[in-house]
């Protein structure tokens, strides 16, 4: 790749003459005519990445979801030479520092276009991350509000540290249905078995209780009618890894390994879940005992009647069935609380890659004005020797530095938002199947230009002071 990626300047500096190679005036003056070829390209490169996408996500392999970001993100930098120019062109300022700072910046479009360029990477791909994962985030918010709506949940001790291990004794069982606070509850068993040669999930579960109380989103179709009149039918509900991954519609006949042997069940409707990327389906409670011949569940889900207290009922259900085993009940609220510290935990990692982002444009910027103070040796002696003081230079070049800043960021805005459209559309329905509702973190567009803006003033000061200490005579001398 790095190859590659040097192979296009290696040939573009070959034929440079040797008298243009060695007047910078000639290449800023280059770089100054940013062709309209640029934005062609940049709409080839779009364009590009959506037949990509399409056939990622209509075709396969999954794989090719990345090359629709990559040439999306492509179209963007290639962007940058016009952008630049155009900003360069657009203000005018009266002060005389002001202007030469835009001056400077214009004249110097072939480091700072591909500086820009580069931050313009580093902040889309921050920018995609953090919009992606606040819409997952926010997607599985509303998700569990809508499906996840028993007041209270019975289990094992070891099956909420280890998964699925253990199944709840009648006694258990039989303690929650005398509840006279209980209007009903919910079974729920899972287990894993092999479909199509690919592992996969069986959840059942009491249709007709999860048809009066159950939240259960489906793709099509009203989720209550559905769930009551598949009752104890040979119909199953399969969630949206499930569908993608086998390519699996509504109302198709799948041939499904049971204990019993192999049978047809017709899939009623594709619900919307987070919980696996494996793909599940559920089944009614009496379907799966006729199949599988099984008794015990893992879950029981307790509805309330009206007016209960959640806690109160909690604490004395925990009472009277401690001294049958290791059992814990939690409530929704915990639930959520639960998945959220390991969803947050997870995802821990944007906050490490805000402060890689940051120390990256600073860097950038840094070694870009590195280079153009070595440049500039004789045209800051020339403004040193008519009476431009010390202060004046580094304003000047610290304030070349804050607009290079406020175009990387605004750049990057604009391209990591159209990368998180890639991320949440293509790239995460090919490899997890999942509809992620994508929404935007509006405090990252007042958050992130600052902090980009003050990282290139805070990189520049150096070099600039740098510059501004060097003595007339030897930044007018020439060899």
């Amino acid at each position: 790749a790095v190859a590659a990626a040097a192979w296009f300047p290696a040939r573009e500096a070959s034929g440079v003459a040797p008298v243009e190679a060695f007047s910078l005036g000639t290449l800023a003056e280059k770089s100054r005519r940013a062709g309209p070829w640029w934005a062609v390209a940049a709409f080839g490169c779009w364009l590009f990445s959506g037949a990509v996408a399409w056939l990622a996500l209509r075709i396969g392999p999954a794989a090719l979801s990345f090359g629709s970001a990559l040439f999306a993100l492509l179209g963007f930098t290639l962007l940058v030479p016009l952008v630049c120019r155009e900003i360069s062109r657009a203000f005018h300022f009266r002060s005389a520092l002001p202007r030469l700072a835009m001056a400077h910046f214009s004249h110097s479009l072939h480091h700072n276009g591909i500086t820009v360029a580069a931050l313009l990477a580093a902040l889309a791909m921050y920018v995609s991350v953090t919009v992606m994962i606040f819409s997952f985030r926010k997607t599985v918010d509303d998700w569990l509000h809508q499906t996840v709506t028993a007041d209270l949940f019975v289990a094992p001790a070891i099956n909420v540290r280890a998964g699925t291990q253990q199944a709840l004794p009648p006694a258990v069982e039989q303690a929650v249905a005398s509840l006279p606070s209980v209007a009903a509850y919910e079974r729920y068993r899972e287990q894993r078995i092999s479909f199509r040669g690919e592992t996969v999930k069986c959840a059942a579960l009491r249709f007709p209780v999860a048809a009066r109380y159950s939240g259960l989103s489906l793709r099509r179709g009203d989720a209550r009618r559905i769930l009551a009149d598949s009752a104890g039918s040979d119909r199953i509900i399969v969630n949206e890894s499930f569908a993608n991954r086998f390519h699996v519609q509504e109302g198709e006949l799948l041939e499904i390994p049971t204990p019993q042997g192999v049978h047809p069940f017709t899939v009623a409707g594709v619900f919307y879940d987070y919980t696996t990327e494996f793909g599940l389906f559920l089944i009614d409670w009496e379907t799966y005992r006729r199949y599988w011949r099984e008794e015990g569940c893992h879950t029981l889900g307790l509805y309330l009647r009206p007016g209960e207290d959640a806690e109160k009922v909690r604490q004395s259900l925990q009472r009277e069935i401690a001294p049958t085993g290791d059992w814990v009940v939690y409530s929704n609220r915990e639930v959520r609380k639960e998945v959220f510290r390991v969803f947050d935990q997870t995802f821990l990692v944007t906050d490490l890659l805000k402060g890689i982002t940051l120390i990256v444009c600073a860097s950038g910027i840094f070694l870009n004005f590195v280079i153009l103070s070595v440049e500039r040796r004789r045209e800051i002696g020339v403004l040193r020797s008519i009476g431009v003081g010390r202060s004046g230079v580094e304003a000047m070049l610290v304030g070349e530095a804050a607009l290079l800043g406020a175009i990387a960021s605004l750049l990057g805005l604009v391209a990591g938002i159209g990368l998180s459209l890639v991320l949440t559309y293509v790239i995460n329905p090919s490899f997890f199947g999942w509809t992620v509702r994508w929404a935007m973190p509006w405090r990252l567009l007042w958050e992130l230009p600052p902090a980009v803006i003050l990282a290139a003033i805070l990189s520049a000061y150096w070099p600039a002071r740098r510059c501004a200490r060097i003595p007339i005579a030897e930044a007018m001398r020439m060899e």
